[in-house]
């Protein structure tokens, strides 16, 4: 049994589970829908073949997330589930803007966020995500978002990302604004790597986020065959957010085995497990261990060293990092 377990890579959105769903469409008076309707708009089935079709499964959570009760009542909602599969600590990462369509704020929408976090029942940050986009207002609001973030670092926020279409939209295409996130001081952690919108574009997307300054790498998976890539991630210390799962999910690979555990280590690149959205992907952390388990044969040794090198690549504080490393360290039984 799996335990103590860390998720750096986790979506809001993709995270809220039927029974929460449920309760959030009633607070904001929705239609009812039943488990199976709501499973038929949020769970990828047989129909996800590709990064695209699986983000069209975001359309009904986010809609769920359009008033400051709903926003707090979900984080609070995921906080005792991930605490009850066994979590320690979760940085959860949310778009902002996604949750303005309803007539909030910005600063509502992260406030209300905020007010979801409880240490008393699981540690957990808050990761700001920027939207892949080209057109002015998502230009702006992307602008908004690194401002927001830098106003509340430190209060629940400790970073953004960018999400959404690595196919229709490069990583490159977002320089300006992580040169921007880079003046004000904001941290962040970027999705590349995960579909290629030309050929060898995935080692490019990653190369990309490598130059523009991301602290870690959520995925980046398609660009682990270019030796350079390896290279730079390496030398530079940037770990990256592997989520098994959910790259067979999105046809990233055929099959868990595919993962190039291996590859990573005799490069010396560091990596975490995680999740990314388990109620459209229908998994948690502690299915993802197993499922590992299985496939590679990890030992509980091999998962406290994936584990512990989850807590030195957050963004908690020293002092929580200190107990994170003492409760990983004693569930385990290691020195």
């Amino acid at each position: 049994m799996f335990g103590a377990l860390i998720d750096l890579h986790l979506h809001l959105d993709g995270s809220i589970s039927l029974e929460s769903a449920r309760q959030l469409a009633a607070m904001q008076n929705m239609p009812e829908l039943s488990k199976e309707q709501i499973r038929s708009v949020m769970v990828a089935g047989s129909d996800c073949h590709s990064l695209n079709d699986f983000l069209k499964k975001f359309a009904y959570p986010c809609s769920l997330l359009q008033t400051e009760a709903t926003i707090t009542k979900s984080i609070n909602n995921l906080l005792h589930e991930l605490r009850d599969d066994g979590l320690i600590y979760v940085e959860i990462r949310f778009a902002p803007q996604l949750s303005m369509r309803g007539g909030l704020s910005m600063q509502q929408v992260v406030e209300a966020a905020i007010a979801g976090l409880d240490d008393k029942v699981l540690p957990a940050n808050l990761i700001a995500s920027l939207m892949r986009g080209t057109h002015d207002e998502v230009y702006e609001l992307n602008k908004q978002t690194l401002e927001i973030a830098k106003q509340y670092l430190g209060q629940g926020v400790v970073a953004a990302d960018l999400a959404g279409s690595e196919t229709k939209y490069s990583t490159q295409d977002y320089e300006e604004l992580f040169a921007y996130a880079r003046q004000l001081g904001v941290p962040f952690v970027l999705h590349a790597g995960e579909s290629e919108y030309v050929k060898g574009a995935g080692a490019k997307s990653v190369l990309d986020a490598i130059s523009m300054g991301a602290v870690r790498i959520g995925h980046g998976i398609l660009g682990l065959k270019d030796p350079n890539v390896l290279s730079e991630l390496a030398s530079r210390n940037i770990s990256l957010e592997i989520c098994p799962s959910s790259n067979v999910c999105t046809n990233i690979i055929n099959t868990i085995t595919d993962l190039p555990f291996e590859t990573l280590q005799k490069a010396g690149v560091k990596y975490s497990i995680n999740t990314d959205d388990m109620m459209i992907i229908g998994t948690t952390l502690r299915k993802e261990y197993e499922i590992l388990s299985q496939s590679f044969n990890i030992t509980p040794h091999q998962v406290a060293s994936l584990l512990l090198t989850a807590v030195d690549v957050s963004f908690a504080s020293e002092e929580l990092k200190q107990s994170l490393r003492h409760q990983i360290k004693e569930y385990y039984g290691c020195e």
